[in-house]
């Protein structure tokens, strides 16, 4: 999964701490989810064929915004391992 971008409207403002969890930490926390709910799909089927509703989320704007948005990494993820490996050999690695 590597580094990710957090929208800067997300950031925490100076009475973060007072907040739990900060719009900062859900959208991370979505982030993660959305990335590893996409990776599963391919997971259970390499020739899963995304639909735009598979990225939406419910929550506050912070955890919809991350969830998209990590599905949607992931997407890009698992098309460049399949021009650079092949879906074969991306299935395999993920078994």
């Amino acid at each position: 999964m590597g580094d990710f971008h957090v929208p800067s409207v997300f950031h925490p403002s100076l009475n973060w701490v007072d907040r739990a969890p900060s719009h900062y930490e859900r959208y991370m926390g979505m982030f993660r989810e959305g990335y590893w709910d996409c990776i599963t799909k391919y997971h259970e089927d390499i020739n899963y064929i995304p639909k735009k509703s598979d990225s939406y989320a419910n929550g506050w704007l912070s955890e919809v915004a991350g969830y998209a948005d990590g599905y949607e990494a992931a997407e890009r993820d698992m098309q460049r391992n399949f021009r650079l490996f092949g879906k074969e050999r991306t299935a395999k690695y993920l078994q």
